[in-house]
């Protein structure tokens, strides 16, 4: 009765790399190894992810890659049953992440505790808050590593003493990523960024921080001055620029924060004019692929540039983002426009939906 119970969180929405995780072995009811581990995932973190588990990508500076750890934690997903709540999610993470990394996957015995309580208890919903709740299981912070393993293990626990546990409960979970496919085709999304776009995707981050506080404090400002005197060797980009301008002129703070951070944000274009004008597309579109924009803005007399030049009059920013761009929320193309912009060209950043509507 060798149980290992495995909680993981992810820097940001592309759900293919691990910041940090939590792992509880049990042999016989007793508890014998119990850590949280940081991880450097080596890629950049969404705001959303952050203020959802709170670990950032300066909590991660110096800590050890996945492919560090996991000769130390092996043993744990071979020799016992792999416990998690939604386990589907954190072994198809964990699955990209070895992948990538070029480890084989081994086949992991596994039993879902999401599975396990649709079998046996009658309720709204089965995320992990609500079933702890059920079950009168403490979960100290949702969405912290350690603690949400800690309340996995205790649901656990109370549904094999309440109604038990059988070879029904347990599944078998295989690797869905071939090791050629890593050599021939690797992922967008697991690119490694240079440590200069790391550092100023962490100064963007820093920026979405002090935003989303809704209060931007003289000690804010402190920290956010003693990070940039530590980072000069960025004063050549844009968006430091920018804010060291306004730090050190005074004026509006948080407007130029969110002209960094979100360029679209803000931007009144309520009446764009297609015909005659030359537009450049980045990011991925709900309307469709780029060739259906393209064909769209063709047939109302529009016309289409690859790159941002100072003839063109639009750059398009899709929807749906792209999980490729250096700066987080938009890409080479958007800075390169904004560049253009200080320097008083008339191009214009616009959404998806200033074009097509929501």
């Amino acid at each position: 009765m060798n149980f290992t119970f495995f909680d993981l969180e992810t820097p940001n929405r592309s759900n293919d790399k691990i910041c940090s995780f939590g792992l509880i072995h049990m042999i016989d009811g007793e508890t014998v190894f119990e850590r949280e581990f940081l991880v450097n995932p080596e890629v950049y973190f969404d705001t959303f992810n952050v203020q959802l588990h709170g670990v950032s990508r300066e909590m991660v500076r110096g800590k050890p890659t996945f492919d560090k750890i996991w000769p130390e934690i092996k043993k744990y997903f071979i020799e016992a049953v792999v416990v998690a709540h939604n386990a589907s999610f954190d072994l198809a993470v964990l699955d990209k992440v070895m992948h990538h990394y070029g480890i084989e996957m081994p086949e992991i015995k596994y039993s879902c505790t999401v599975t396990m309580a649709r079998k046996r208890i009658r309720s709204p919903k089965y995320s992990l808050d609500v079933v702890s709740s059920f079950f009168g299981v403490e979960l100290l912070r949702h969405h912290n590593a350690m603690s949400d393993t800690k309340a996995c293990q205790g649901i656990f626990m109370k549904m094999m003493t309440n109604y038990g546990y059988s070879e029904s409960d347990v599944s078998i979970y295989k690797s869905k990523l071939s090791h050629r496919e890593h050599s021939a085709n690797s992922y967008t999304s697991n690119r490694f960024y240079s440590e200069r776009t790391i550092q100023i995707q962490e100064f963007l981050e820093n920026l979405k921080l002090m935003l989303t506080s809704n209060e931007i404090t003289t000690e804010s400002i402190t920290r956010l001055k003693d990070w940039m005197e530590r980072h000069q060797f960025l004063d050549s980009e844009l968006v430091y620029k920018k804010v060291k301008a306004k730090l050190d002129q005074g004026g509006d703070l948080r407007t130029c924060l969110l002209e960094c951070v979100d360029p679209l944000k803000n931007i009144d274009c309520s009446a764009i004019n297609i015909d005659g004008k030359l537009f450049c597309m980045t990011g991925n579109f709900s309307f469709g692929s780029k060739t259906d924009v393209e064909l769209f803005i063709l047939a109302h007399g529009g016309k289409i540039h690859p790159t941002v030049t100072r003839a063109v009059d639009y750059v398009i920013v899709g929807n749906e983002g792209d999980p490729g761009w250096s700066y987080g929320s938009y890409g080479v193309k958007v800075k390169k426009a904004m560049e253009m912009q200080e320097k008083g060209y008339p191009i214009k950043i616009v959404s998806e939906k200033d074009v097509f509507g929501e």
